[in-house]
Parts: structure tokens; C-alpha cells; sequence
């Protein structure tokens, strides 16, 4: 095989791993998202707080029953929680991006316009802030 030859199987072969990790890379991404939104569902995690429970303590139908119902009132105002805090979060970033742009100039607001987030960007993830390090 001539020296050439070697350089493209190479080639090829490292250009097959990369987009192979590349794939993964954002198939992984995408499956952590989707898994991280289950985790945060109060429906879902009705379901599987229900289920540890039943699993651990093997409970008799009366007592599954009314552990259920306290669960289910539990997650119906974990969701009262969840809205509100959602709505209080869209809320402080409206006023936030509104105060920012009294103190743009003209062509600053053309640009801040561009960045402004997206009233489906407004999610419950804006509450993950980092404190500035000082």
C-alpha cells in the first residue's frame, strides 16, 4: 500500500470518530434535557414518588389509596408553586430588559433587541443563576 493510501484510511477514520462523538455528544445533550424535564414534572414525579414509597413499604390498598391522595394534593400545589414562580420570574426579567433599555441609546436598543429573550425563553432554568464571584 502506498504511503497516500495510509493517509486517507487515516483520514477517514478519525473523520468517522469525530462525527460519531459529535453525535453522541449531542444525542446525550438532548437525552439529559428531556430527562431533567421528567425530573422538574410534578406529574411525573407524582408517579415515581408513589411508587419508591409503595415499593419500599409495601402498603395495603387502604393506605395506598390515602398515601395517593396526600400526593396528589402535594403536586397540585407543588404546581401552584411552580406557575407562580415561573410567572414572578417572567416578571423580573420584563422589568429588567425594560429599565436596560432606558439606558441604551438608539443604536444600542437596535442590537439589545436582538438579544432580548424570548418570551418562550422565559422558563423556570432563568432561576439557575450563579452568584457574580467577587
Amino acid at each position: 500500500m502506498s504511503l497516500l493510501r495510509h493517509w486517507k484510511i487515516i483520514v477517514c477514520l478519525l473523520a468517522i470518530v469525530g462525527v460519531s462523538g459529535l453525535a453522541g455528544a449531542k444525542f446525550g445533550y438532548q437525552k439529559a434535557r428531556r430527562d431533567m424535564r421528567a425530573k422538574h414534572n410534578p406529574e411525573q414525579w407524582n408517579e415515581r414518588a408513589m411508587q419508591a414509597i409503595d415499593a419500599k413499604l409495601q402498603l395495603a390498598p387502604k393506605q395506598r389509596v390515602k398515601i395517593q391522595t396526600l400526593i396528589d394534593e402535594a403536586v397540585d400545589e407543588m404546581k401552584v408553586v411552580q406557575g407562580e414562580t415561573v410567572g414572578r420570574t417572567t416578571e423580573i426579567i420584563n422589568k429588567l430588559v425594560a429599565d436596560l433599555d432606558k439606558e441604551l441609546t438608539t443604536e444600542q436598543k437596535e442590537e439589545f433587541a436582538k438579544m432580548k429573550p424570548k418570551e418562550s425563553d422565559v422558563t423556570i432554568d432563568l432561576l439557575k443563576v450563579q452568584p457574580r464571584k467577587k
